[in-house]
């Protein structure tokens, strides 16, 4: 099951109850997928749990789901919004006032952003303006 939940950890509502309870059955799956963490009650107070979750790619949910003493927590709320800005939201209210972490949270949005900008830029545009223009054409030759 621990090998299954490292490839799939979006799976992890699924599987048995008795097994969201196995520590290291929901490492493995907050490893994969950070938001699996709403699915184990028991284990959201876990610092070494959140922290995985916090610490992978789907990392904007992993901090909504820690306990209340772990949003308080700041390397907790560090590790998160380095991965995804926007998890700053979910910490308490006086780490969410802390310039430090907005910074960082800024910061963390801006190299998003950038990244995103970049990954969708220059020659895929203009073939993405060529197919619509083909897909137009075609529609009105085809009566």
């Amino acid at each position: 099951m621990i090998a299954a939940m490292r490839t799939n950890g979006s799976s992890f509502n699924y599987i048995d109850p008795t097994l969201k309870k196995d520590r290291d059955v929901v490492l493995a799956a907050v490893k994969n997928y950070g938001p699996a963490l709403q699915y184990a009650p028991e284990l959201q107070g876990d610092k070494e749990v959140v922290l995985a979750a916090c610490s992978n790619p789907w990392a904007n949910d992993g901090l909504q789901y820690a306990s209340p003493q772990l949003r308080a927590d700041k390397e907790v709320v560090m590790t998160a919004i380095k991965n995804v800005g926007e998890s700053l939201e979910y910490a308490s209210p006086e780490l969410r006032d802390d310039p430090e972490l907005i910074e960082i949270a800024n910061k963390s949005i801006e190299e998003s952003a950038e990244r995103y900008r970049t990954a969708n830029s220059g020659g895929s545009r203009k073939r993405t303006r060529r197919t619509r223009r083909r897909k137009r054409t075609r529609r009105f030759y085809k009566k």
